[in-house]
């Protein structure tokens, strides 16, 4: 998609939301992290335990800012005609010290 200065891409995250992020891929996520070993069962007598609330399901991750700023068609055609000016002023400054120059000739035998 480009819109602007740069490109960008759609990308899902996950919950049926839709987000621009920069053209190249985004670096993958992180694993998440294992659970560790769970202790063994203890001796003795236990008192009941009260009933664990559910584990909250973990977040989608947050969309990953523009990796590499990639220009658009129209960025780039901008950017390269900035020279267009500055030639052109250079050659007609060269050309004026050149027509001078051999003005100076031609009037001088």
């Amino acid at each position: 998609v480009d819109i602007g200065t740069y490109r960008y891409r759609l990308a899902a995250n996950g919950n049926g939301q839709w987000s621009l992020v920069g053209a190249k891929a985004p670096p993958a996520p992180k694993p998440a992290p294992q659970p560790g070993p769970q202790p063994g069962p203890q001796p003795g007598p236990q008192p009941p335990q009260p009933p664990q609330p559910p584990q909250r399901q973990p977040e989608a991750p947050a969309p990953q800012p523009p990796a590499g700023r990639e220009l658009s068609a129209a960025a780039n055609a901008a950017v390269n005609t900035g020279g267009v000016g500055l030639a052109s002023t250079l050659w007609y400054a060269e050309s004026n010290a050149l027509s001078k120059r051999l003005g100076e000739l031609r009037l001088n035998p």
